[in-house]
């Protein structure tokens, strides 16, 4: 699956977050190469069904996004969206994915590496 897909700059600009059902979640969008983050990760949904169990598919499109905190402080959250301390921004090459399983619990989230490869970089 790493094969289809050469290394690509990723660009995180700004930040975004939510509160439902009594939780907060904070991440920062990516904004350059998210239609590769996207691509990729339809190549995993489609790649990993066998063997892996995994959810229900996607109610609407995916976007791509870092995920930076779950169970957050709502204000925290309120605060990065309205980007009181300033806009977060960062570019960096993606050349390696790993596929992650989370396990949700009381605790916080706790993450298993489940495959890592390298992407291939053009020559």
């Amino acid at each position: 699956m790493a094969g289809l897909s050469s290394a690509f700059t990723v660009g995180i600009s700004g930040g975004g977050g939510r509160e439902r059902h009594g939780e907060a979640v904070a991440w920062l969008p990516v904004r350059e190469g998210a239609d590769k983050v996207i691509e990729l990760a339809g190549h995993l949904a489609v790649g990993v069904q066998k063997g892996i169990r995994s959810g229900p598919p996607p109610r609407r499109t995916p976007a791509a996004h870092l995920t930076v905190a779950r169970g957050a402080d709502r204000q925290a959250v309120r605060d990065l969206v309205a980007e009181r301390w300033g806009r977060p921004e960062e570019r960096f090459v993606a050349d390696r994915l790993t596929l992650l399983r989370s396990h949700l619990e009381p605790t916080g989230a706790r993450y298993e590496t489940l495959h890592g490869a390298a992407l291939y970089a053009p020559g």
